[in-house]
C-alpha cells in the first residue's frame, strides 16, 4: 500500500501557511517588546499610542464608552495609564 503524495502546490501552500504563522508569532513578539520598552520609558504615551489603532479597546470596552468622549490614541494611553 502506498501513501499518496501531496501535490507540489498543496505542499507549497502548507509551507506558506507555516511560514506565515511563524512570521505572525515573530511580529507579536516584537510588538510585545516595543510595548515593554515604552512602559520602561516611563509609559511613553506617544510611543505606546503608536502601537494601537484609533479604535483600540481596553479590557473589552472602548475608552469612549468609559469616558463618554472619543479620544486620540495618545489621549487614550494617558487615560489608561492615568498619566494626565
Amino acid at each position: 500500500m502506498t501513501v499518496p503524495q501531496q501535490s507540489e502546490s498543496a505542499r507549497l501552500a502548507q509551507l506558506e501557511q507555516r511560514v506565515q504563522a511563524l512570521e505572525d508569532v515573530n511580529a507579536i513578539r516584537h510588538l510585545k517588546a516595543r510595548y515593554a520598552a515604552y512602559c520602561d520609558d516611563q509609559y511613553n504615551p506617544e510611543g505606546l499610542a503608536a502601537l494601537f489603532t484609533e479604535d483600540a479597546v481596553e479590557g473589552g470596552v472602548s475608552i469612549e464608552l468609559i469616558t463618554g468622549t472619543l479620544l486620540r490614541s495618545s489621549q487614550w494611553i494617558h487615560e489608561v495609564h492615568q498619566l494626565n
